[in-house]
């Protein structure tokens, strides 16, 4: 059996693990998220919408959240005319966003069959619910399963203390085994972390040279795909055959008196 079948749950990054972000990207994002305040906002309330956003994010707060109950709307309200603001554009034209893509769709919900997946990113939680909702994974990747500039307070993930919330939710207590856990960067150092843990690492974009020089990991991909994939499979070929159902009759067991 492959050591990468043993994998039960899954902490995966997003800058750079399952996605490039870009800064255009995030600008977008934010002026998306002005410009739904205006639309919701007819009396005003909100004079300077992006010094709020700004305070929020500096605050550890969601700046949809913040803003949302500022207006006296839902999260989910302001959430809806964020994406009516990303689709609409700017000025007629479509802004550069999120580019779904369909094969890490794939992957992810094939290897969700097997395993329990988590984020850990210094991404805001509304950007990142904002990727999982235009890649189709919003079901597998739940708000609850993000933790993300809001909910930890981490300089780096060279930290325990950015995994110790995900580990949490995924069930871990202190002093429990973490053998099963597989953690998922594209930064060996993030990994290293993990490492000492007790986790399970897995590097991508290393062009394959991490494990030779002695990088403190157990996997090395070239893209999340790949590693997506080949779990999907390892888990599969460890699952228990069924025998073959027997096809076909013994006649004189049934023959009548």
């Amino acid at each position: 059996m492959k050591k990468i079948a043993q994998i039960t749950d899954v902490i995966l990054g997003l800058q750079g693990t399952q996605y490039n972000v870009t800064d255009s990207i995030r600008r977008h994002f934010e002026h998306a998220v002005i410009n739904a305040v205006a639309a919701k906002d007819p009396n005003h309330k909100i004079e300077d919408a992006m010094a709020v956003y700004d305070r929020h994010v500096a605050g550890r707060v969601s700046p949809v959240k913040g803003l949302a109950d500022a207006l006296g709307i839902s999260k989910n309200s302001l959430q809806r005319e964020i994406y009516a603001q990303l689709e609409g554009g700017v000025y007629g034209y479509k802004v550069k966003h999120i580019t779904p893509d369909y094969k890490l769709l794939r992957a992810t919900r094939r290897a969700a069959v097997h395993v329990n997946f988590a984020t850990v990113t210094r991404l805001s939680g509304d950007f990142a619910e904002e990727f999982y909702r235009v890649s189709g994974l919003r079901d597998i990747h739940a708000r609850e399963s993000i933790f993300a500039h809001e909910d930890v307070d981490f300089a780096n993930k060279t930290t325990q203390a950015a995994y110790l919330p995900a580990l949490a939710h995924l069930g871990y207590q202190e002093g429990d085994d973490l053998s099963t856990v597989l953690v998922v960067d594209n930064n060996a150092a993030h990994l290293a972390c993990a490492k000492s843990m007790g986790m399970k690492t897995a590097l991508l974009g290393g062009q394959n040279k991490g494990l030779v020089q002695g990088a403190q990991i157990d996997f090395e991909y070239q893209n999340i795909k790949g590693l997506l994939h080949e779990l999907y499979r390892a888990k599969e070929s460890a699952q228990p055959k069924q025998a073959a159902r027997l096809t076909w009759e013994l006649p004189f067991l049934f023959k009548q008196p």
